[in-house]
């Protein structure tokens, strides 16, 4: 262990141990009434607020399976199937234990890999406990213990890594684990022949594959003496299993597949919580920012209509209005022109009423119809002959002041039907 180990605890069910980088390793023998208590101890006051702690829980206590799978890919496991084979081959209730799982393609065909299963009693006594679930990771002393032997170029091969209580023995061929068991005891003869006979069930050949890891010098020389080939370490001193489990931890532990912090349990406050949702997350980040930028968008088009509808009014109220050159209130401007334009309107239609009627008394005719309509008058009717009618037109332009049109006639038995037009404008 290095100063870059983070504060690590190891529990193998008897003793505590944990290693700070300021505190150094330290263990304290302690006793617990049932399998889903915590062990209680001071090292927890070691830890600061820059402290990611994690620790190493014993396998003993945990359910575990080797599970072979016909799925095409990883990415197709989730723990309810999980669940469904423990129910089917453990006979436990799905809803009791908490799974953490570690698997690969098998180049025989489907997926296999190594599921731990924690009791829910435990898991909830930690996500109560203040101290215990501070955890980052939480991993399975087992595990670790092996997966730091294993070489994935290595065809086939049965690791095993021993300390002073007892073994942890796995087999591990093209890239997956077929297997995993932890033997507690006095390493001798027939620990061994058991620990063999487990390997074998897991699909060792001691005539084909080698065996790798760490051990005594004396269990070396009981694999030798059964025709095995030892290509690891050999040891010339036993540790203590807690701390054979903490040097298994590093840096980096807390990115390792075995972590049973995954999930709705994953450490609050770290970004690994978020990890299988990345993608969802991202596509959602990305909806945001188009649905932002067509809003956008659509604002900027709408300015631009509203600006150009604001242009045109302007020009409008201009062109109708060329005496205001300034807008203060547009609708009192429009009010008081229309007045004036109104006042005005009445002004002329007197005054051209005024006239027709003089020219009627002298020059009379029969009158059909008078209007007026955006400033242009029509008078249309029947008189006596065309001479008269020139008469008529000549009177009008002469007293009113505009020019008058004829627009129809219309040459009847004895009277002429006539339409003249003349406008204000």
């Amino acid at each position: 262990m290095t100063d870059s180990t983070p504060f690590c605890m190891a529990w193998d069910g008897r003793i505590l141990a944990w290693y700070h980088p300021e505190a150094g390793l330290q263990h304290e023998e302690l006793s617990i009434e049932t399998d889903d208590a915590l062990p209680e101890s001071g090292a927890w006051q070691l830890i600061s607020d820059h402290d990611t702690p994690v620790a190493i829980w014993y396998a003993e206590s945990l359910l575990t399976r080797n599970i072979h799978l016909p799925l095409a890919s990883t990415a197709m496991l989730d723990n309810e199937m999980l669940q469904q084979e423990l129910v089917e081959r453990a006979g436990i209730n799905a809803g009791e234990w908490w799974l953490c799982r570690d698997f690969s393609r098998d180049p025989e065909g489907g997926i296999r890999g190594m599921v731990f299963a924690m009791p829910d009693a435990l898991k909830q006594s930690m996500q109560q406990h203040p101290h215990w679930q501070q955890l980052t990771h939480l991993g399975v002393d087992l595990w670790h213990r092996l997966q730091q032997w294993k070489h994935e170029d290595a065809a086939a091969q049965a690791i095993v890594d021993e300390d002073a209580d007892g073994l942890c023995l796995g087999f591990h061929r093209q890239g997956c684990w077929y297997g995993m068991r932890r033997l507690n005891g006095t390493v001798d003869e027939h620990l061994w022949q058991e620990a063999l006979c487990s390997l074998q069930a897991m699909g060792f050949d001691m005539a084909q594959h080698t065996l790798t890891g760490q051990l005594s010098g004396k269990s070396v020389a009981h694999i030798e003496a059964a025709g095995g080939q030892w290509q690891g370490e050999t040891l010339d001193e036993l540790l203590p299993r807690y701390h054979a489990s903490l040097r298994t931890i590093s840096a980096g532990v807390a990115k390792s597949a075995m972590n049973f912090r995954h999930g709705q349990w994953a450490a609050s406050g770290s970004w690994q919580a978020f990890r299988p949702w990345w993608r969802s997350l991202a596509l959602a980040g990305c909806m945001v920012l188009l649905a932002v930028a067509a809003l956008l968008h659509s604002n900027a088009q709408l300015e631009g209509r509203i600006a150009a509808q604001q242009a045109r009014l302007m020009t409008a109220f201009h062109q109708g209005l060329p005496k205001e050159t300034v807008i203060i209130d547009p609708l009192a401007q429009l009010r008081r022109a229309n007045a004036a334009t109104e006042q005005q309107t009445d002004t002329r239609l007197t005054h051209d009423l005024q006239v027709i009627a003089s020219i009627y008394r002298e020059l009379p005719w029969q009158l059909q119809r008078l209007s007026l309509q955006r400033g242009t008058m029509q008078l249309s009717g029947n008189i006596r002959d065309i001479q008269t009618l020139n008469k008529l037109q000549q009177q009008l332009q002469q007293k009113l002041g505009y020019t008058v049109s004829v627009i129809d006639t219309n040459l009847g038995e004895d009277q002429l039907g006539f339409r003249l037009e003349w406008s204000w404008s």
